[in-house]
């Protein structure tokens, strides 16, 4: 078999697919570097690079290492076939994005279309599974059923769909029970809807190892010191848990808190707050509300007086970030029943493909 010096795989990959890893990886088996080149249109419900990107982490290829190289960009032309100003509409985008220097030799593709593009760009093709039949999977069929399809999709993939669903509220305000819970829901629905995670706090976590400090063998206390370097923790490894579960979760994760809660919270504690808004990564946000639910002391409580005040800056803090949230009130099967629905309803939206030109 010849061996290429740099394969092309050219494509929407719209949404990334097992099938688009499997050409990938087909593509760097006959070529020493293979370039990635992802196109869409300015509507498309994600962008050229991030679909680029997560096809390059499933297929197990990093920019740069072995030479890869994965480029994106916007191509507003329509699929005609038949047209040659079309044809040539394309291959001048693509042309563009490519550049000049160490151009690809074969083109790699699953696609009718790519011996003609190939001729176009002057260089050989080799097809790949063009029958189907080795992955039964398209890109239409996946934005025609994500959720049935979700197998379909590798983690990086998957972390790009994910739709996530941040539970915050003051002490005691049950979000724990509620993540918990809406997310038992979910799983019971089966098939992809089992693997529903849900990202757990380590604020609490490593409220537990300052509490396990200052008490240096005796009595825990109930508050403790909070500084600056403190919150910046809990973002960073909330973000970090949040990320590899996203890669393992059903449609919807779950997550306990996230960097916008938390930023009230070091308000709180420090009277002010350092954490950006682009920290924030909830789909949909979930206030739970204070009013009729008992405060319950756990140990790590020191707030029952402040539980109306904190509910006020949350649903500030929503508000000014311009994220989508909900106020979760009445009693429990009632919140859990809101939250599953606003869950639904973000998921929906977000899984909405809008039709490729």
């Amino acid at each position: 078999m010849k061996r290429f010096a740099n394969a092309l795989v050219y494509g929407k990959f719209y949404p990334p697919h097992a099938g688009h890893v499997a050409l990938v990886q087909h593509a760097e088996s006959l070529a020493d570097r293979v370039t990635i080149a992802c196109f869409g249109t300015s509507s498309d419900r994600m962008t050229p690079l991030r679909r680029a990107t997560a096809l390059a982490n499933d297929a197990g290829i990093r920019a740069g290492r072995r030479q890869h190289r994965v480029i994106s960009g916007i191509d507003e032309a329509p699929f005609d076939l038949g047209s040659d100003t079309v044809w040539a509409a394309h291959v001048a985008v693509l042309n563009a994005h490519l550049g000049a220097d160490e151009r690809p030799d074969v083109l790699v593709t699953s696609e009718a279309y790519g011996p003609e593009l190939a001729r176009r760009l002057g260089i050989a093709h080799e097809f790949f599974d063009i029958e189907r039949s080795a992955h039964p999977i398209s890109g239409t069929r996946v934005r025609a059923d994500p959720i049935g399809h979700w197998n379909h999709l590798g983690p990086a993939a998957q972390r790009l769909l994910t739709t996530r669903v941040v539970v915050l509220g003051a002490e005691s305000t049950g979000t724990s029970t509620i993540a918990q819970a809406l997310a038992e829901r979910l799983r019971g629905r089966g098939g992809a809807w089992g693997r529903t995670l849900v990202v757990e706090e380590y604020g609490r976590e490593l409220t537990e190892r300052k509490q396990r400090e200052a008490a240096n063998g005796g009595p825990l206390p109930v508050s403790v010191e909070w500084t600056r370097e403190d919150f910046a923790e809990v973002v960073r490894e909330q973000r970090n848990r949040e990320h590899e579960a996203a890669a393992r979760s059903g449609p919807v994760l779950v997550c306990d808190t996230d960097a916008l809660a938390t930023m009230v919270w070091e308000q709180r504690y420090t009277g002010q707050s350092t954490i950006t808004s682009s920290s924030y990564n909830g789909d949909i946000y979930v206030l739970t509300d204070h009013a009729g639910v008992p405060f319950v002391q756990d140990g790590m409580r020191d707030g029952e007086h402040l539980r109306a005040e904190m509910t006020e800056q949350f649903a500030q803090r929503l508000t000014w970030a311009e994220v989508p949230w909900v106020m979760l009130t009445g009693s429990l099967a009632e919140r859990i029943n809101l939250a599953e629905r606003m869950a639904d309803q973000a998921c929906e939206a977000k899984l909405a493909f809008t039709t490729p030109v």
